[in-house]
C-alpha cells in the first residue's frame, strides 16, 4: 500500500502541488510566526524591564492622601511628596514594616514644611558723588519674568536721590528720612532713598557706612525632608552625589547652638546645590536727565525724561546658589509653612483634569520683628500675587522654642540621584521638580509662590530626628506631632521578572503592609506614565490659560503588558495551527471527491473501507513528510531574509509539525473516501436528477446556477476556504488591535507599540497569503472538475470572454459569501471576548477586505489557465 500511495501521489500532480504548496505554506508560516513572535518578545521584554528596574517598588502613604481620580483609575500624581501638607504616618508603623517579610529597604520621607530663606538682595550699587552737579536722581525698576518667560510683573519701582552735599536725616523708629540740600528739604520716604555725605540717625551724625544702593529681598521657598541616612544611602546612593562636604549619618543629632545670640537649635542638613526655581530678574537703571525739579519739591516720580545707564540680570536659581556658603549663618526666624494639595475637577475627554484655584492670602509672607520699611506688597512674590492653586498654612511658634540654625553637613546634587527611566515613574522621584510640559514642548517649572501650582522638590534633607522637632506641636502650632512621615518607599527582595510569581509576590507584600498598618499602599513596580491635559485659567501677570501635559504614573503597566504578550502568541499561534489543519483538510477532502471511481474501482476489487481510509491517510502522511522537510530546507534562509531568530525547537520541529497537522486534516477526507457501498460509491456520479429548467441570458446567471446546482460541495468548501481567510485575518488584526489597546497611551505603551507593529504586519500578510491560497486551491480544484463542461461551452460556440466571466464570476460570489460569513464571525468574536468597538469593527472590515483579495487571487490561476486552454485538448477522450 505504500507504494501505492507514493505512485498516487505522483500521478495527481497538480493536487498534490496544491495540497503541498497549502501544508508548506501553513508549515512556514509557523516557524516564521513562532520566530517573529520570540524576536518581538525579545524587544518588548528589554522594553518592559526597563520599567521594571525602579528605585523602589512600593509606595506607602497615609489613606486619606490618595485622591478619587487616583483611586479610581490606578495612578499616582505627579509631586506626590512636596504636595503632602501633613505627615501620617509613625515611627511604629515604619517599624512594622521594616519588619514583614520581602521587604529589602523601607525609605521614609517626612515632609516638615517650607521656609522662606532670603537668598539675597536684587539691586545696584552706585558712586557716592553724582559727576555732574549737585543732585543726581535714578530710578530702578525691578521686573520679573516666570512661568517659562510667559508671566511678567514689576517687582519695584525706587527712586534713589544721590546728593554732592547736605545732609540725610532719618526719622527716629523708622525708615523714612529727608535729605537737607542748599537750603531745600526733598522728601526720602519709601520709594524713595537719599543719600548724601552726611546722615544723621539715633541722634549720631557722620558719614554713610554704605554707599549708594538699593536692593530686594528674594524670597525662596524651601521645601524640608526628613530622611532615614542609612536607607536613603541602600536604595538611592544618596552618599555618592554630595558635591561638598558629607552626606547625612545617623550619628548626626540636634543640638543647642552654643555661642549664639539668640539662642536656637542646631538641626544638621544636606542641602541641594539647586533651586528649581524659574524666575529671571532684570533691574532697567536710568538717570533723569534733569533733576533740578526736586529741588523746587517736585516728588522723583514727576519727572519726565530718563536716560538708560545699565542692565541687571539675575535668576532666581543664581542667587540661590551664590546664598549656599552663607546658610547656617544666621538664625532662622521665619515661621514653617504646610503646603497642601492641588485639586482637579475631571473634564470630558478622557485624562482631561481642570486645576481649582484657591482664594490667596499673601498675608502669610508676614514675619515677626521685621524692621524692613519696604512693603510687603514688594518683599512678596510675585507669584504669590497671581493664582493659588493650594492652600498654604503658616504654623507659628514661640522664639524660645522655635529658632533654628541649620547645621550644613554638606550639599548633593539632586541630578546625580537615579531616578526612573523615561519609560517607568512619572513624577515619582523624590528629589526631582516634576515635568509639566506646554503645549510648544517648552517646561513649566515651579515658582516661588508657596502655594503654585507646581511645587520645587525637597531641597533641605535633615534626619528624622530633626524632622519630629519641627513637627512637634508644642513647638510649631497645628503641627501632626508623633504621626509627621510622609510617605514611605519599599524596595522588595527576590522579585525576578516581570510575570506572575512577581505579581504575586508584589501583590502579598503589600496586602501584609496594609494589614499591618492601615496603610495606602501602591504598586509602581513597573509603572509607566501616562501624560495627562490639565487646563490652568489665565495668570495676573499675562500668562493665558494653559492646557498643559502632565505624566501621572499608570500603576501595574509592565504586569499587564507582560500578560497581554503571553495571550496575544497563544492566541496568534492556535489561530495558525487551526488554519493550516483545515486548510490542508479541505484541499484534501476535495482531492478525495474527484477520486470517487478510483475509490469504487478499489472497493469493487475487495479493498475494505478502512483500507481506502488508511490509503488516504498514508499518502497525507507522506506529503507532510516531504513538506517537513521542504521547510526545515527553507526555513533558515527565509528567517535570514526576513530578520527573524529562530530557535532550536522551532527548527526541529518543522517535520514532526506538518506530519501532525497532514494526519489531523486527513482524517475527515479518509472516513468520506471509506464512507458509503461499493455500488453506491460507483453511481455517485450518475445520481443528478434531471429536470427542465429555462437557458439562462446571461453568463453570470449561468455561473451561478453551476454554484448551487451542480458544483454545490466545491461552491461550499471553496465559501468555507475563503471564509476561513477572511476570518483568520479579522482574528489577526482584532488580536493585534486589542493588544495595541492595552498598550493605552502611557509611555511605555507607546514605546511598545512602536515594536510590535512589524510583527503585527507579518502576521497580517502571512494571514491572508493562507487564506488566499485555501481559496485558490478549492477553486482551482474545482475549476480542474468541471474544465471539460466549460471546453464544451467554447466548443458550442461561447466566446471565451463568456467562460472567463462565468469563473470570474464565481469567484466574486464566494469571495463576497465567505467575506460576509468571516465578518460576522469575527464581529462575534469580538463581542464575546469584550473586545472594544474600534478593534472589533477593524477586524471585520480587515476579514471583509482580506476575503475579496483571496477571492480575487484564488480565480486569478483558472482564469489564467482558462485563456490559455484549448478546447480540443481538453474534450480529447470525452
Amino acid at each position: 500500500m505504500l507504494w501505492l500511495a507514493v505512485r498516487q501521489i505522483s500521478s495527481r500532480r497538480t493536487a498534490t502541488a496544491l495540497a503541498g504548496l497549502g501544508l508548506l505554506t501553513a508549515t512556514l508560516g509557523f516557524i516564521t510566526l513562532v520566530g517573529t513572535s520570540q524576536t518581538t518578545r525579545a524587544v518588548l521584554r528589554g522594553g518592559i524591564a526597563r520599567t521594571w528596574n525602579t528605585p523602589y517598588d512600593l509606595l506607602v502613604r497615609p489613606a486619606g492622601s490618595v485622591t478619587p481620580l487616583e483611586a479610581r483609575q490606578g495612578l499616582v500624581r505627579p509631586n506626590y511628596v512636596s504636595g503632602l501638607a501633613g505627615g501620617g504616618i509613625t515611627r511604629h508603623q515604619l517599624q512594622a514594616i521594616r519588619h514583614i517579610s520581602g521587604v529589602a529597604i523601607a525609605a521614609p520621607v517626612a515632609i516638615a514644611g517650607a521656609v522662606n530663606w532670603t537668598t539675597g538682595g536684587f539691586g545696584v550699587l552706585l558712586d557716592r558723588k553724582p559727576t555732574h552737579g549737585p543732585l543726581a536722581v535714578y530710578r530702578l525698576v525691578i521686573d520679573s519674568t516666570a512661568d517659562a518667560g510667559l508671566s511678567r510683573a514689576t517687582v519695584e519701582r525706587h527712586y534713589i536721590v544721590v546728593a554732592a552735599e547736605g545732609t540725610v536725616r532719618y526719622v527716629e523708629g523708622t525708615r523714612d528720612a529727608t535729605l537737607s540740600l542748599r537750603g531745600h528739604t526733598i522728601d526720602c520716604r519709601y520709594p524713595v532713598s537719599c543719600f548724601a555725605p552726611v546722615e544723621c540717625d539715633h541722634g549720631q551724625c557722620g558719614p554713610p557706612t554704605d554707599p549708594p544702593n538699593h536692593g530686594v529681598e528674594i524670597l525662596q521657598p524651601i521645601v524640608i525632608a526628613g530622611v532615614d541616612p542609612a536607607a536613603e544611602t541602600a536604595m538611592l546612593g544618596l552618599d555618592r552625589c554630595v558635591t561638598r562636604g558629607r552626606a547625612l549619618l545617623a550619628s548626626d543629632h540636634l543640638a543647642g547652638a552654643a555661642n549664639r545670640d539668640p539662642p536656637g537649635t542646631r538641626i544638621p542638613v544636606l542641602v541641594s546645590t539647586r533651586s528649581f526655581v524659574d524666575e529671571t530678574f532684570t533691574g532697567h537703571l536710568t538717570r533723569a536727565a534733569d533733576p533740578a525739579p526736586l529741588l523746587r519739591g517736585a516728588p522723583p516720580q514727576t519727572l519726565a525724561s530718563w536716560r538708560q545707564v545699565r542692565e541687571i540680570r539675575s535668576s532666581a536659581d543664581a542667587m540661590y546658589r551664590a546664598y549656599l556658603p552663607k546658610v547656617g549663618d544666621e538664625v532662622d526666624e521665619w515661621p514653617i509653612w504646610s503646603i497642601g494639595d492641588v485639586s482637579y475637577r475631571e473634564r470630558p475627554g478622557g485624562l482631561h483634569l481642570e486645576a481649582v484655584t484657591r482664594p490667596a492670602d499673601p498675608s502669610i509672607y508676614e514675619r515677626r520683628n521685621t524692621s524692613s520699611a519696604i512693603p510687603l506688597r514688594v518683599t512678596t512674590p510675585p507669584a504669590a500675587r497671581d493664582r493659588w492653586f493650594r492652600t498654604v498654612t503658616q504654623h507659628g511658634y514661640d522664639q524660645a522654642e522655635g529658632n533654628r540654625y541649620w547645621a550644613v553637613v554638606g550639599t548633593y546634587d539632586p541630578d546625580c540621584l537615579p531616578g526612573f527611566d523615561p519609560l517607568a515613574g512619572g513624577g515619582l522621584e523624590t528629589y526631582a521638580a516634576p515635568t509639566v510640559r506646554l503645549a510648544d514642548g517648552r517646561d513649566l517649572r515651579p515658582s516661588r509662590s508657596l502655594a503654585g501650582y507646581i511645587n520645587p522638590p525637597p531641597l533641605l534633607l535633615t534626619t528624622l530626628e530633626g524632622a519630629a522637632w519641627l513637627s512637634d506641636p508644642h513647638r510649631f502650632d497645628g503641627r501632626p506631632g508623633a504621626a509627621f512621615i510622609s510617605v514611605i518607599r519599599v524596595k522588595l527582595t527576590g522579585l525576578g521578572e516581570p510575570g506572575p510569581l512577581a505579581e504575586a509576590r508584589i501583590g502579598r507584600v503589600a496586602a501584609d503592609i496594609r494589614d499591618a498598618t492601615g496603610l495606602q499602599v501602591d504598586v509602581v513596580k513597573g509603572a509607566s506614565p501616562r501624560q495627562v491635559l490639565v487646563d490652568l485659567p489665565a495668570g495676573r501677570f499675562g500668562r493665558p490659560a494653559l492646557t498643559v501635559r502632565e505624566p501621572w504614573s499608570v500603576k501595574g503597566a509592565a504586569l499587564r503588558f507582560t500578560q497581554a504578550v503571553t495571550a496575544q502568541n497563544l492566541a496568534l499561534f492556535t489561530l495558525a495551527l487551526v488554519g493550516a489543519t483545515i486548510l490542508v483538510g479541505e484541499t484534501a477532502y476535495t482531492a478525495v471527491r474527484r477520486r470517487r471511481a478510483e475509490f469504487g474501482v478499489l472497493r469493487a476489487l475487495g479493498w475494505p473501507a478502512r483500507r481506502v481510509a488508511a490509503l488516504v491517510e498514508l499518502e497525507m502522511l507522506l506529503l507532510g513528510l516531504a513538506v517537513g522537510v521542504a521547510a526545515l530546507v527553507l526555513g533558515l534562509p527565509l528567517a535570514a531574509v526576513a530578520g527573524v531568530r529562530l530557535l532550536v525547537w522551532t527548527i526541529v520541529a518543522a517535520v514532526p509539525l506538518s506530519v501532525a497537522v497532514a494526519a489531523v486534516a486527513a482524517l475527515p477526507p479518509a472516513l468520506a473516501a471509506a464512507r458509503g457501498t461499493t455500488l453506491g460509491v460507483l453511481t455517485v456520479g450518475n445520481r443528478q436528477r434531471v429536470r427542465r429548467s429555462r437557458p439562462p441570458r446571461f453568463s453570470f446567471t449561468l455561473g451561478l446556477r453551476d454554484l448551487v446546482g451542480l458544483w454545490r460541495t466545491e461552491a461550499l468548501l471553496g465559501a468555507i476556504a475563503i471564509t476561513l481567510g477572511a476570518g483568520m485575518l479579522g482574528a489577526v488584526v482584532l488580536v493585534a488591535a486589542g493588544f495595541r489597546g492595552q498598550l493605552d497611551t502611557t509611555v511605555l505603551g507607546v514605546y511598545l507599540g512602536e515594536r510590535v507593529r512589524p510583527f503585527h504586519v507579518a502576521v497580517a500578510a502571512l494571514t491572508l497569503a493562507i487564506g488566499a491560497l485555501a481559496a485558490g486551491q478549492i477553486v482551482t480544484l474545482g475549476y480542474l472538475e468541471r474544465q471539460a463542461q466549460l471546453a464544451a461551452l467554447q466548443a458550442l460556440g461561447w466566446p471565451r470572454a463568456h467562460v472567463l466571466r462565468i469563473i470570474a464570476a464565481q469567484g466574486l460570489v464566494l469571495g463576497a459569501l465567505g467575506g460576509l460569513t468571516g465578518t460576522l464571525a469575527v464581529w462575534a468574536v469580538g463581542a464575546a471576548t469584550g473586545a472594544s468597538p474600534g478593534a472589533t469593527a477593524l477586524g471585520a472590515v480587515a476579514g471583509l477586505l482580506g476575503a475579496l483579495m483571496a477571492a480575487a487571487l484564488a480565480v486569478l490561476g483558472p482564469l489564467l489557465q482558462a485563456f490559455h486552454s484549448r478546447p480540443a485538448d481538453l474534450l480529447r477522450g470525452e
